[in-house]
């Protein structure tokens, strides 16, 4: 049980890592790519992603989660044939479904770039739609290595991808500059493909150097056990042999393909969903506030606000929630009675998620003007609206939705873990048919006008996740303590931002402010981590211990 507590930790603190260093770059790559494009290139750039993403969460978000779920089942009774043969039909699907949508993508980028306003966009379209074929490639290796626990793998890959793309982007975009604007834009999106086929082939490497390592279970005639040789009529070896060869350890192609377009368009049809929410908005968020007495300028602003700087605030500390539903989906499943294996890894894991988000939604409600000073004093005029202000109270609105969004991210790997990814579909479609009903009639009420989107949201991220924990319950005996889980780290956050805050006001004037900002965060941090410690909240000796024996045991 400590053995595969301290793998589960030591996966989810690698997939935790790598995704914070590729938020990191995709934040940085902005920076230099806006000096090369300007901000009206950069519009132009933004314009060809939305389709692109969606087409993207279609063709490899499922296809991923179910080889990592299948492969990791094939793995846990050793049928390394299976995995195999799951991996080959995973293949089969992406490249089938990748190649539908590249060639969806294709057609209708003509009208798109029409409708955009840009015919040029269209070269930009044509350039990027190989990328769909070879992200999703990717991804079913991606999978592939999660199902095997291989975390330093897929988290090494994804941050060599992020800067591959940084990389050539910048590059091809510099080129093509002297040659215009749209060629320059096409030159950062022709950075993006390139560095995709560079992903993909450098995937094709590690697995088949991996390959030549990988145990030959169904090929061997003998099976070592306690270093015994076995000969290969015992019935100990033909037990092991009927996991590659009984029927039903041994499925079809068919029945292989089956399983996992099944389990995969459940999956990706979820991933959707919070997509679709957003391009509904963008299609009624801004008639609706003009609806209501403001006008377009002033509604153009504060939508611009609210999705575009607040929804990337909030999701940012949402990348642990993510990070930990990925390693989570592998290392859980249900017995033959319908009881949940690898229920601790879930108890630790909501845990986490929550001490993680609590202690984020609190920073963000308490500093919310400290952050947006930080970050976008200098590109706002506040000539239509005071944005510091609104942008201030959207924070402080939307800081729990932090909190609701992991626990949702969290609770919905957990019914994929468990093979249940239906429910989490038609929990999260009940909530976004609430949530647009909601929207329209919240939003035309003048005194709260784009206030109502962060209201929604809650009403949207909380009912979703409480529906799904009402499923997960089911399965699962998770019980927590109400004082060690919920009073304590309120109270630890609490102290965090008293803290945080003398050192705020001792600091003031006598260094920058966005120096005192860091300094702020820094022992915010120490602080908060160090009342987990002391309160038994959190047995941080525990974890590091359980990181270094698996680091030993590697």
């Amino acid at each position: 049980m400590a053995k595969t507590k301290s793998n589960f930790m030591f996966s989810v603190a690698i997939l935790v890592f790598c995704n914070l260093v590729t938020k990191v770059l995709g934040a940085v790559f902005r920076i230099p790519l806006l000096k090369i494009l300007g901000s009206q290139g950069l519009g132009l750039y933004q314009l060809v992603f939305p389709l692109y993403a969606f087409m993207l969460v279609i063709s490899s978000s499922g296809i991923s989660v179910a080889l990592s779920k299948f492969v990791s089942k094939a793995i846990s009774v050793q049928n390394y044939k299976l995995a195999k043969r799951y991996l080959k039909c995973g293949f089969f699907i992406s490249l089938v479904v990748s190649l539908f949508c590249s060639v969806l993508f294709v057609a209708i980028s003509p009208l798109l770039a029409k409708y955009q306003g840009n015919e040029g966009l269209v070269y930009c379209y044509w350039i990027i739609f190989p990328s769909i074929v070879f992200s999703s490639l990717s991804s079913t290796l991606r999978g592939y290595f999660l199902g095997k626990n291989e975390m330093a793998v897929t988290g090494g890959m994804q941050i060599v991808g992020q800067a591959s793309k940084l990389i050539l982007s910048l590059i091809f975009a510099s080129y093509f500059k002297s040659f215009g604007l749209i060629y320059s834009v096409a030159g950062a999106v022709l950075g993006v493909t390139v560095s995709e086929l560079f992903s993909f082939l450098l995937f094709g490497v590690v697995y088949f150097s991996k390959r030549k390592n990988t145990k030959k279970f169904c090929i061997d005639a003998k099976v070592k056990k306690n270093e015994e040789i076995l000969p290969a009529n015992s019935n100990i070896f033909k037990k092991k042999l009927f996991l590659c060869a009984g029927d039903k350890r041994n499925p079809s192609s068919k029945t292989i393909a089956w399983r996992l377009f099944k389990f995969a368009f459940f999956v990706s049809l979820q991933a959707c969903i919070i997509p679709l929410t957003g391009a509904v908005d963008s299609a009624i968020v801004v008639p609706l506030l003009v609806r209501s007495g403001l006008n377009g300028t002033m509604a153009c602003t504060l939508f611009g606000l609210e999705d575009g700087i607040v929804s990337s605030l909030i999701n940012m500390p949402t990348v642990v929630a993510t990070s930990i539903g990925v390693a989570l989906v592998p290392n859980i499943k249900l017995d033959a009675e319908n009881h949940l294996v690898g229920e601790q890894n879930v108890s630790e894991s909501i845990k986490l998620v929550w001490l993680i988000g609590i202690a984020c939604a609190f920073a963000y409600a308490f500093f919310a003007r400290d952050i947006v000073s930080f970050l976008y004093s200098g590109g706002l005029s506040g000539k239509v609206v005071q944005e510091i202000d609104v942008l201030e109270n959207l924070i402080k609105i939307n800081a729990f939705n932090i909190v609701y969004l992991s626990l949702l991210s969290l609770s919905t790997s957990i019914l994929q873990g468990i093979g249940k990814s239906k429910i989490p579909v038609v929990n999260l479609g009940i909530c976004a048919i609430l949530r647009l009903l909601l929207l329209c009639v919240l939003i035309s009420v003048k005194s709260l006008n784009i206030y109502a989107t962060a209201l929604v949201d809650m009403v949207f991220y909380s009912l979703s996740f409480i529906l799904n924990m009402v499923a997960i319950k089911k399965w699962a005996n998770l019980s927590f303590g109400l004082g060690k889980i919920f009073v304590l780290p309120a109270m630890c956050c609490f102290a965090m931002c008293f803290v945080m805050k003398l050192f705020k006001i001792s600091l003031s004037g006598l260094i920058s402010a966005k120096i005192v900002t860091i300094i702020m965060v820094l022992v915010g941090i120490a602080t908060y981590f160090s009342l987990l410690a002391i309160t038994k909240v959190l047995n941080i000796k525990k974890l590091l211990s359980s990181l270094k024996q698996r680091r030993q045991s590697k």
